[in-house]
């Protein structure tokens, strides 16, 4: 067990390390690449929401930086396990450990790329609100339903592979049609307020868009839904592991 632990471990970091292997930046990408996405998006949706664009960065990243965290790890963690036979041919090790492994080296680019953007918003003149001291479980809450629906796919992949592509056309879908680009107002009219209502995304992305850009508490509601959400996914995510797992070494 303790071998194991220090297989996951090592893992975990020597995917960090292999992500920025032969870059000049190195980690400098953890900030450049997500300022630099949120500086030309903010941009083009300022003029589509209508919004004075400083005020409309802050908002975008309020929604994009965890929604970019979540996006990335499921792509990673998906086929984690699928390729895992090169180790575990040769290492007893479990196969979750595998996107166990991506799910921290992803989080830990998230921690570092949104610390420091944090402070990069002063340029924006973001202000400091005292709500943001519950971030801490925003994130938390976040890497619960990303486990959950990594651990879902990595397993789904194993036997269908063509299920990559239509997850990501998926996520780019929930992305463009939910709070983490668009401002509420600008899905008006009673068909928007319903797809407001019943989207999970726009309840996750409150978490970390009331405490960085309204200045207010997430409702109950918001943490119900997400926590829900997150419960719900990991508890599918563990059967299916808990029931395909004898199967896995057949589809290598």
């Amino acid at each position: 067990m303790q071998t194991q632990r220090t297989f996951l471990l090592l893992h975990t970091r020597d995917l960090v390390r292999l992500r920025f292997r032969g870059a000049c930046l190195g980690l400098a990408w953890n900030i450049l690449q997500p300022a630099l996405y949120l500086v030309m998006l903010g941009l083009v949706f300022s003029v589509v929401n209508r919004s004075n664009y400083a005020d409309f960065v802050v908002y975008l990243f309020a929604g994009l930086v965890p929604w970019r965290f979540f996006e990335q790890a499921c792509d990673a963690m998906t086929a984690s396990i699928a390729s895992s036979a090169v180790f575990t041919r040769g290492f007893r090790v479990p196969y979750f450990y595998f996107p166990a492994s991506e799910l921290g080296a992803q989080l830990t680019d998230f921690l570092v790329s949104f610390v420091t953007l944090l402070a990069v918003l002063q340029i924006f003149h973001a202000s400091w609100h005292l709500q943001m001291l519950i971030l801490p479980l925003s994130v938390l809450v976040w890497l619960l339903i990303t486990a959950g629906a990594g651990l879902c796919l990595s397993v789904i992949f194993v036997f269908f592979r063509d299920i990559r592509p239509i997850v990501q056309m998926g996520l780019m879908l929930a992305l463009f049609s939910s709070t983490v680009f668009f401002k509420p107002a600008t899905l008006s009219g009673r068909a928007g307020h319903i797809w407001l209502t019943v989207n999970p995304v726009c309840y996750w992305a409150a978490l970390f868009q009331k405490p960085i850009y309204y200045g207010v508490w997430p409702l109950p509601v918001d943490w119900g839904v997400s926590l829900a959400s997150g419960v719900g996914l990991l508890v599918l995510g563990t059967i299916l592991y808990r029931s395909l797992r004898h199967k896995f070494y057949f589809y290598f």
